[in-house]
């Protein structure tokens, strides 16, 4: 019997919801480590870049902020809110204060996971005004945006499903 405060979550919805999320760690794999950008310049010179070579590559240029920066909000962001929603989910049937913590949690570093999105977006935009250059955005994109999204569906709905608990009384 759950104490005060705590829900019952049947076995159909945590199985269901840790799917999403193994599914979602895949898609986040893939997103960071194949090809997100190829870049053509002059016509003749090309080169793709994942996210996880792009890290390396500005820690070896000593490019340290923006290699840490890209690092946090890339690939630590979005690991931990999937591995915190795991472990909610997994946890137990039961959902109490610790575990909505970790979903608030894993809600604060959503808002940050699509950053580089963003930043793939705003460079292939600057790259495509340029006359000399040309900028494609590859599969990785559509990978890591769509682990991103699943995360936060999932999240954003145990959210609402335990405020509508909550405010029921239940």
């Amino acid at each position: 019997m759950p104490t005060s405060g705590e829900f019952r979550l049947g076995i159909a919805v945590r199985l269901t919801a840790v799917a999403v999320l193994v599914v979602s760690l895949v898609l986040l794999f893939w997103g960071l480590t194949l090809p997100i950008l190829s870049v053509t310049k002059f016509w003749l010179f090309g080169d793709t870049v994942s996210i996880v070579s792009a890290i390396k590559s500005l820690y070896a240029g000593d490019e340290m902020f923006l290699a840490t920066i890209l690092l946090v909000f890339s690939i630590l962001f979005p690991v931990a809110k999937n591995l915190s929603m795991i472990a909610v989910f997994i946890n137990g049937a039961r959902i109490g204060r610790v575990s909505r913590r970790l979903m608030r949690f894993a809600a604060v570093l959503g808002k940050w996971s699509m950053l580089d999105v963003f930043i793939v977006a705003i460079l292939v935009a600057s790259v495509k005004l340029g006359i000399l250059a040309h900028a494609s955005v590859l599969s990785a994109l559509y990978f890591f945006a769509a682990s991103v999204i699943l995360t936060n569906l999932l999240t954003t709905g145990m959210e609402w499903w335990l405020r509508r608990r909550e405010d029921a009384g239940d």
